[in-house]
């Protein structure tokens, strides 16, 4: 059965006067039980001053959150009563006493503006009766509406989780965060698009490691200004049975009560892989079927939660091929977004995105970006502190050259050498070792800058077995503080 057209109209009212109360004070109580002594005091000295502030005093109690709508109602009628002598007392003042001589005048006639004056103040009324008795507490924690966690839940305070972290501060990235801000904006507003009938959320984030997933679903928190629920799926795993299904279904409840919020699964691929196809007799432990069932239960909290207003899923993986089909289908992770290692550009980006937040003497980035191909936003971020540290010891601003130290100090850090390799540990041929010694100089980016030519990029040596070459690929290594991989074609 549809609502009526007075029920609707007294739904909004009702909504309206909620929203502006909801800004009130949280110490309504204290303040009218103030009000109340004040009252009884005012009495000697003003009477229509003394019932006004009575009748606020006794109306902030009508909110206190403890009170059930029926006695709020019944103690709202008895706020009216000073409310309404304060009221007469008003009108007399204004309509119907000279303001000479100070006597009342006929009450026989009703002046248009007499009846304007007590026709809205009796709507004031019916609009705060509709308030009052429909009023929901809303600072003593929310109850979760799917999935519930008791009653507990609602004497805990509110909690809230917002990050610093904006776009702003992810360098680079921008066809993502476009695609991702589309998402979070049709579960933040989704009457904008409930008129198209689009009902979008899931954003897995996958890549290799180091390259920002979680750096960027933060941001997207602190973008929207909305709580960040971190969930590590480790930590929701348990060996008996029953117990990881339930912490899923938990944890997934918990953040829905804090909405708006942006759910963030990190590392989905631990209890997100493809199930296993079991026969009658594959499975004599249990384990497999065990693991089937944390994955379907995943699958139904992502179909029970995606709908809902506010509440953003995401999540990551470095194992995009391991994950199961049915979990990351469409209706349940709208976007599949590959975050990759970052280009020359996106790689200045976020050097410029790390030192802005720091106390540095500003400097171009663009070199440094230029040096570091196949860096990862994390590792281009580790550069940045390691230079910021040799600042601090020396208590001044980063500047270019702390970032050039730290920059040549991480070369090779990756995979140090097992031995490293000294000139004086090769009798080399004098032609030969000048050709090294000019190479190695080519190999330092600042040198080739200035000679404007490029790094090289590649090396054959060439002779006999046993002449040394491995030794002079390690003595390269060594002296341009690489890493070393030793590759054999077998």
């Amino acid at each position: 059965m549809q609502p009526g057209y007075n029920s609707r109209i007294a739904d909004s009212l009702a909504s309206r006067l909620e929203h502006i109360v909801r800004r009130l004070s949280p110490k309504h109580l204290t303040i009218g039980i103030i009000l109340l002594v004040l009252g009884v005091f005012a009495l000697q000295i003003s009477p229509w001053f003394a019932w006004l502030t009575i009748g606020t005093g006794l109306l902030l109690l009508t909110w206190h959150t403890r009170m059930q709508g029926t006695y709020r109602g019944l103690l709202y009628f008895i706020a009216l009563l000073p409310v309404l002598h304060w009221f007469n007392s008003t009108n007399e003042v204004l309509f119907h006493e000279d303001a000479v001589t100070g006597m009342v005048l006929s009450r026989d006639s009703a002046a248009p503006l007499e009846l304007a004056y007590g026709l809205i103040f009796a709507l004031v009324a019916i609009g705060g009766l509709i308030f009052v008795i429909r009023h929901r507490p809303h600072g003593h924690g929310i109850r979760a509406a799917a999935g519930g966690l008791g009653n507990r839940q609602n004497t805990q305070p509110r909690w809230s989780n917002v990050p610093a972290r904006t776009f702003a501060d992810v360098g680079g990235l921008d066809d993502q965060k476009r695609r991702i801000s589309a998402v979070v904006q049709n579960r933040l507003f989704p009457e904008r698009f409930k008129q198209h009938g689009v009902v979008q959320n899931g954003v897995l984030l996958y890549g290799p490691r180091g390259t920002g997933k979680t750096f960027l679903a933060e941001a997207t928190a602190g973008q929207f200004k909305i709580n960040y629920w971190y969930a590590k799926p480790t930590s929701l795993v348990e060996s008996r049975i029953g117990n990881s299904e339930a912490n899923i279904r938990e944890t997934f409840a918990r953040a829905y009560a804090h909405r708006p919020v942006l759910f963030f699964l990190d590392e989905i691929d631990s209890i997100g892989t493809q199930r296993q196809q079991l026969g009658r007799n594959d499975d004599v432990g249990g384990g497999a079927r065990l693991y089937n069932s944390v994955v379907t239960e995943l699958m139904q909290c992502v179909d029970q939660y995606r709908g809902a207003a506010g509440f953003i899923l995401m999540a990551a993986t470095n194992f995009y091929e391991g994950l199961d089909e049915a979990l990351v289908r469409d209706m349940r992770f709208d976007e599949k977004i590959r975050v990759d290692l970052p280009d020359e550009a996106a790689r200045a980006q976020i050097l410029a995105a790390q030192l802005s937040k720091r106390l540095w003497a500003p400097f171009p980035v663009e070199p440094f970006a230029g040096r570091t191909p196949g860096w990862s936003a994390a590792k281009l971020t580790g550069l940045v502190n390691k230079a910021g540290s040799i600042a601090a010891l020396e208590n001044r601003r980063m500047e270019q050259r702390d970032l050039q130290r730290a920059f040549d100090e991480s070369g090779g850090a990756d995979r140090p050498l097992i031995k490293p390799v000294d000139w004086c540990d090769l009798a080399l041929p004098a032609p030969v070792e000048l050709d090294l010694r000019n190479l190695i100089r080519l190999m330092d980016a600042r040198e080739a800058e200035k000679l404007k030519v490029p790094v090289p990029a590649g090396l054959l040596l060439v002779g006999p077995a046993g002449t040394g070459k491995t030794s002079v690929a390690h003595l390269i290594a060594t002296q341009t503080r690489r890493s070393f991989y030793s590759i054999s074609p077998a």
